[in-house]
């Protein structure tokens, strides 16, 4: 039977895990999106150039869908347990090897609370980003008709 302790690991590895899917998830929705809007806008400008708002309107959000993309792909706040820090402290304060183990089980117990907040704004900013290159799609395909 596991410890609490041990249990305390296995939940907070399993939590880091499943926010790492999470933002990795994130940045496969967010490039299938943008890639088929761009498809379906650059379609819609090959076909009919110069039709009129429409074009402009799925080309800006486009450019909107794009830059979400790219803040979804370049932020990458996802906290892992500082292992080295406690290891060189550890070795600076010649602890013992409980209080080593100890300070890891808080490091990585203490790293999956502080994503929180970060991965709920990556889901955030993913579900924008596909709403807008879903919105930029559509008129171009409705200026395609």
């Amino acid at each position: 039977m596991p410890t609490v302790a041990e249990w305390l690991e296995a939940h907070a590895a399993s939590s880091l895990a499943r926010q790492r899917a999470t933002v990795d998830t994130a940045r496969l929705l967010v490039t299938f999106a943008t890639g088929l809007a761009a498809t379906v806008v650059a379609t819609n400008l090959q076909v009919q150039p110069n039709s009129g708002r429409a074009d402009r309107w799925s080309c800006y959000l486009l450019g909107v869908a794009a830059v979400l993309a790219l803040i979804v792909f370049t932020i990458d706040r996802i906290r892992e347990p500082n292992v080295e820090r406690v290891l060189r402290d550890a070795a600076a304060g010649s602890w013992a090897q409980d209080q080593i183990l100890q300070e890891l089980r808080t490091e990585l117990i203490a790293a999956p609370d502080g994503n929180n907040g970060f991965v709920q704004a990556i889901k955030m900013i993913s579900i924008l980003q596909t709403l807008v290159a879903l919105i930029s799609g559509a008129i171009a395909v409705v200026a395609l008709l």
